[in-house]
């Protein structure tokens, strides 16, 4: 795989906890819930409902669901679209999967592309994230990749810039002293309630811990 130089952005600052900025950030790319209303007019129209996640052991959750072409593009692009990659079989040719490895990294497979989020807390109120893109060698190989690579990754700078506007407002309700967990869809939020589960465990497992060396 070859990987686009990646775009980190520095600029999200909130006085939330760095558990939570990273955790949104993340949460907005593994969730379907917000699609409608940050990416309407962008992506939103391309992701079908998805299945339920996959149930899985260890430090990740992962979830399949069909797309009309590809999630690497733009509704408006979607004829720029590379083609499968190869070896692909199965639903790997009909849509896209998003995993979370825990805590900070998270990714998406299409059947043409590859795109990862990595978020690290730089300090007590700045969050970094970093894009990057993939793409198979035979992909780079084509004659056009240059000029519609630029296309795939016009995609992937519109949904973060467009994540980032309704993140800004979500770190200002996360600093009230009122907001509170609401539930999580199952469907829509597989993969963020996994990892809400996997961190409130370690965070119980520590407790455990702490609590055994003051005996």
């Amino acid at each position: 795989m070859i990987r686009r130089p990646p775009r980190s952005t520095q600029g999200v600052s909130s006085a939330a906890s760095d558990v939570y900025k990273r955790q949104c950030f993340l949460d907005v790319f593994n969730e379907y819930y917000h699609l409608p209303f940050v990416h309407r007019d962008s992506i939103d129209a391309v992701y079908h409902t998805p299945r339920a996640g996959d149930l899985s052991t260890g430090n990740f959750a992962t979830q399949f669901g069909k797309t009309d072409g590809t999630g690497g593009l733009l509704e408006s692009q979607q004829n720029y679209a590379f083609g499968n990659m190869p070896g692909l079989m199965g639903d790997a040719l009909l849509g896209a999967r998003y995993t979370w490895m825990f805590p900070t990294m998270t990714f998406a497979c299409s059947n043409d592309a590859m795109w990862v989020y990595e978020a690290r807390p730089k300090d007590e109120r700045t969050c970094i994230v970093t894009q990057s893109t993939c793409f198979h060698p035979s992909t780079i190989a084509q004659k056009n990749f240059k000029e519609v690579s630029k296309i795939y990754y016009e995609r992937m700078d519109t949904a973060l810039d467009e994540d980032i506007i309704a993140l800004k407002n979500q770190f200002a309700g996360l600093n009230s002293p009122e907001a509170s967990q609401g539930p999580f869809s199952p469907t829509l939020e597989h993969n963020v309630a996994a990892f809400a589960k996997w961190y409130s465990a370690k965070m119980l497992k520590a407790l455990e811990i702490n609590e055994k060396r003051n005996l």
